[in-house]
């Protein structure tokens, strides 16, 4: 059995270790709303340069929607595009504007999602309900449509655009 000494020695300990992890307010440098949209000015305009050095030097052939993505569509499809709800099938390549490989169905299989449903990028869903089953469709998304300022934790970066190679396998 512990003696009280020990006890009120823990005791003293636990409460300094709580006081000494309480939050301190130290002061932030007032970044103002003007500063911030400069700031995101600046990024968007590189952020469109390194998307449009990437489509030349890959002489890709893509058109642009309003949201900033741009894309193109190949083969003829069947049957009509998916609408929100329903289940999409398909097979992709994602790759770093580096033209990294990071993630593709031949080593994770076919991927799923409800479309405008599920948690995947917005951008995605945007595409995906421009294919018919068999299309083929070539897409860079800009980071805001993509993993934004978080990126994936595992292989996309923050901030980063992404390129990828899907082909629309299923509606259901």
């Amino acid at each position: 059995m512990m003696n009280l000494s020990l006890i009120n020695l823990l005791f003293i300990f636990v409460l300094f270790l709580i006081c000494c992890n309480q939050p301190v307010n130290i002061p932030i440098t007032e970044i103002t709303v003007d500063k911030s949209v400069n700031i995101n000015k600046k990024f968007i305009e590189a952020e469109e340069k390194l998307i449009k050095k990437f489509i030349e030097e890959e002489n890709l052939n893509l058109n642009k929607t309003g949201s900033g993505i741009y894309y193109l569509i190949e083969g003829s499809g069947r049957g009509k595009e998916p609408e929100m709800g329903e289940m999409v099938s398909f097979a992709f390549d994602i790759y770093l504007l580096n033209r990294m490989l990071i993630y593709s169905s031949d080593a994770m299989g076919v991927y799923q999602f409800k479309v405008d449903k599920d948690d995947v990028p917005s951008g995605l869903n945007q595409i995906i309900k421009l294919l018919k089953v068999g299309e083929k469709a070539k897409f860079i998304l800009p980071s805001h449509l993509a993993y934004g300022v978080q990126g994936d934790g595992d292989k996309i970066p923050v901030r980063s655009p992404l390129y990828y190679e899907v082909k629309l396998i299923d509606i259901k």
